[in-house]
């Protein structure tokens, strides 16, 4: 679910090469390099810009920015890795923390540094996939590097990061584990505090304070009032007090070592403390709901489904806020559950679930979790642990 973009993150960045070695990302590297030569692709350029759409270069290299800048991470079809960064000759002692590339380059001229290096390498004309260039490069950076390639064979590569990053190794998994573990965790702590000033920012810095202390890289909180001029619509959170018998709704996002997991609960304010209420209606739709999340139907059959069961409830869905999708290195990634989107569910797949829906008792109401896919049924990973 989309949240608000830090212009700094503030949280732990580290690389823990114990969780996630270099061998993994030499795998990673191995496999976009055959699909590579199967298209005939010389060079793969990949983009990633700021805090939330860093994935494609972070997938073989482990990096991402503080801040809302843009990196370039290249591969050639002979497995070479270089990055090129967005920003001052300082920085790049900083990624070198962060990364088993060797060769780093940083640049105030993004575009010009990539055609510097491609000219160097003698790799124009030659064969340039690009992937996450033309969606979230700048205009004129892309302008400046699309004409300095113009005598290169140009190809769409974008599918061949994207399918590999939507079924998640054991690794992967374990870090979205990680993430969803610290999601449950939150939603625990705001249960058991006791909120000397009784407001949505309370709540926020409650949230922030414990993320950062447990190590997360970013968390990232939306709350809804069913009550009010903006009667259940998810927003940042702001001034208003909390009052005893207010239901609120909370959604979290947490990334841990580049890695995403979110939840959303329903609670409902008790003196100076949050209680866990989701109707036992909505609850027990969600719960068949989520048991139907498995390999082998695709992301839109499945979101049809969803919509079939909560219609013959008479429970009326939320369809602003969708029923999710993928998970892992944005918070927002492919599948969608989406009538339009017909990608087949597939074990290793980690996804954002998520139910928002009004009752004729109890009003809004919402919850959601992340799931791996297995080959049996899906596993909740933000199922608070005993």
């Amino acid at each position: 679910m989309e949240t608000l973009q830090p212009t700094l993150k503030r949280g732990r960045d580290v690389w823990d090469p114990i969780g996630m070695p270099e061998s993994e990302f030499r795998t990673r590297v191995d496999r976009i390099t055959k699909e590579m030569r199967k298209r005939r692709i010389k060079v793969l350029l990949l983009y990633g810009v700021g805090q939330n759409d860093y994935g494609h270069p972070c997938y073989v290299t482990n990096t991402l920015t503080k801040m809302p800048q843009g990196t370039v991470a290249v591969v050639t079809d002979k497995g070479e890795v270089s990055l090129i960064c967005e920003g001052f000759a300082r920085d790049a002692a900083l990624i070198k923390d962060t990364t088993w590339v060797k060769e780093i380059r940083s640049s105030e001229a993004l575009s010009q540094t990539c055609v510097q290096y491609l000219k160097e390498k003698r790799l124009i004309p030659s064969t340039i996939g690009f992937a996450g260039l033309r969606q979230h490069m700048p205009y004129r950076e892309f302008e400046v590097l699309s004409e300095a390639t113009r005598e290169c064979r140009i190809v769409d590569a974008d599918d061949i990061v994207t399918r590999m990053r939507m079924i998640k190794s054991v690794r992967e998994v374990d870090q979205v584990r990680r993430s969803a573990r610290l999601v449950a965790r939150l939603f625990d702590s705001l249960a058991r505090h006791s909120f000397s000033t009784f407001t949505e920012r309370a709540v926020e810095a409650v949230a922030y304070r414990l993320g950062y202390l447990e190590g997360a890289e970013d968390v990232r909180i939306l709350i809804a009032r069913p009550q009010g001029k903006k009667a259940g619509a998810l927003r940042p959170p702001d001034d208003p007090a909390i009052s005893r018998g207010d239901t609120v709704v909370i959604h979290l996002a947490i990334e841990f070592e580049r890695y995403w997991a979110e939840g959303t609960r329903t609670f409902r304010a008790e003196g100076t403390s949050l209680v866990e209420s989701t109707p036992e209606a909505v609850r027990s739709l969600y719960a068949r709901v989520a048991k139907t999340l498995v390999p082998g139907k695709s992301a839109s059959g499945f979101y049809r489904e969803t919509l079939s069961k909560v219609k013959r409830t008479g429970i009326s869905f939320v369809s602003e806020y969708g029923l999710g999708g993928g998970i892992g290195l944005s918070s927002r990634e492919l599948p969608l559950f989406s009538p339009d989107d017909d990608t087949v569910l597939k074990e290793g797949m980690t996804l954002s679930l998520h139910l928002a829906v009004t009752t004729p008792d109890t009003g809004f109401a919402m919850l959601g979790d992340t799931v791996r896919l297995s080959d049996k049924e899906p596993e909740i990973l933000t199922a608070l642990l005993p």
